[in-house]
């Protein structure tokens, strides 16, 4: 194998340890252990021989110690809770469980050395599955298109917020699918059945009703009971 690999694919990672070179030392140390000379290492990499074995012989301070230490403990909780654990959480187990009182931002930084981050839990819901008590037919089958005018109407509530006001207007019109025309509109702060009659009653007395679909797009079984039997009034 050719030494001058030595620096292609060595990652010069930004450490929390102390001593300059680091990476380098240790790339001596992965070579030499595969019985390459270490003076013809340390040549490749620019480094000299005697600061490899000074830095084989040092003392390591309490600081370095200490992180060492704390990417362990880090480490061993967040494979323990499963990778949950954000910064402050981690803070927080191990300041209790090793009595100590390290700050927010040293366990933080110690997390983005180690890349390790919270891994996001899904909330969770509880929903129940209720079968609707009235289901309709889908005759429009996603087909919102008309080739004749009055071929097809649809008509929706839909809600609007007002400016420095807390109530809410609700409009409800009916919407002719060949043109996308508005037919007949109503008005009203509540949402109820009176909004939809009056809007009903306005376009009975306006055109007269030769829709071939007439399509009730709304949440509350109660309006869509009261529309069809006021259709079959109409027939």
């Amino acid at each position: 194998m050719n030494l001058e690999l030595l620096k292609r694919g060595i990652s010069k990672k930004v450490s929390i340890l102390k001593a300059r070179q680091e990476a380098e030392y240790k790339t001596v140390d992965f070579f030499k252990n595969r019985g390459y000379p270490v003076t013809q290492i340390c040549e490749i990499l620019n480094i000299s021989r005697s600061g490899y074995y000074k830095y084989k012989t040092r003392t390591k301070p309490k600081k370095e110690k200490q992180d060492k230490l704390l990417c362990s403990l880090i480490h061993e909780y967040y494979l323990t809770f499963d990778g949950i654990l954000g910064y402050r959480r981690m803070i927080m187990f191990i300041n209790k469980l090793n009595h100590k009182s390290f700050s927010g931002g040293y366990i933080h930084r110690l997390m983005n050395y180690l890349s390790i981050t919270a891994r996001i839990r899904r909330k969770k819901v509880n929903r129940k599955r209720i079968k609707p008590k009235y289901t309709k037919e889908n005759i429009l089958a996603r087909d919102f298109t008309a080739k004749a005018p009055n071929e097809k109407r649809i008509t929706d509530v839909t809600e609007f917020s007002i400016p420095e006001d807390s109530r809410k207007l609700q409009l409800s019109p009916i919407m002719d699918l060949y043109d996308s025309s508005i037919i007949e509109y109503e008005l009203s702060f509540k949402n109820n059945n009176h909004l939809v009659f009056n809007m009903f009653n306005k376009a009975r007395q306006n055109i007269l009703m030769q829709a071939q679909y007439f399509i009730v797009i709304e949440s509350s079984s109660i309006q869509e009971i009261s529309l069809k039997v006021r259709l079959k009034k109409l027939e």
